[in-house]
């Protein structure tokens, strides 16, 4: 019942109502938007991914001994391999683009959340060791510009996984 007043509340003081037509327009461009400039995005996390992935290889003489540096390398092959699927997906969407638009936009919604989830992984590892926060906030700020969620969408995601952290950090201390 709260959640419900909560998300009415939201959606009446953060959103602007549009036609169905602006709604169509608006996600005609911003799908256009990601077709456009989504691909310099992923290749940049690819190539990040792919430096991480080859210098936990040197660093560890190619026999990731340690649980950690399995640990790593298991969560940078991981967004390696869906940002390369994203870029797969991505040639296929500007086929069928403008019919198919929401389903661009939907794509970039699935990896931003992947991106929260993935950063927040990475963080929470990195307690073990450190109170070292900057791969999330660094990701957090990244998803928050590049990624055009919806007010409430917006909301859920990071507040999720800001309360996800804050729990973490209070069950280590």
């Amino acid at each position: 019942m709260l959640m419900k007043k909560l998300k009415n509340f939201l959606q009446n003081n953060l959103t602007i109502s549009m036609t169905e037509e602006q709604e169509k327009g608006y996600t005609l461009a911003s799908a256009e938007r990601v077709l456009k400039y989504e691909k310099l995005f992923l290749y940049v996390i690819i190539g990040i991914q792919l430096y991480n992935i080859i210098y936990t290889l040197y660093y560890t003489k190619g026999t990731l001994h340690s649980t950690s540096s399995k640990v790593y390398i298991t969560l940078y092959s991981i967004l390696f391999v869906v940002s390369v699927f994203n870029l797969l997906i991505i040639k296929h969407l500007k086929k069928i683009f403008p019919e198919k638009a929401h389903y661009t936009i939907n794509l970039q919604l699935f990896y931003g959340i992947f991106l929260m989830l993935w950063g927040a992984c990475i963080t929470v590892y990195d307690q073990r060791v450190s109170d070292n926060i900057s791969v999330y906030l660094i990701i957090a700020l990244t998803v928050s510009t590049v990624i055009k969620f919806k007010p409430f969408q917006s909301i859920t995601v990071f507040s999720l996984f800001q309360i996800i952290l804050v729990k973490y950090n209070k069950r280590k201390n």
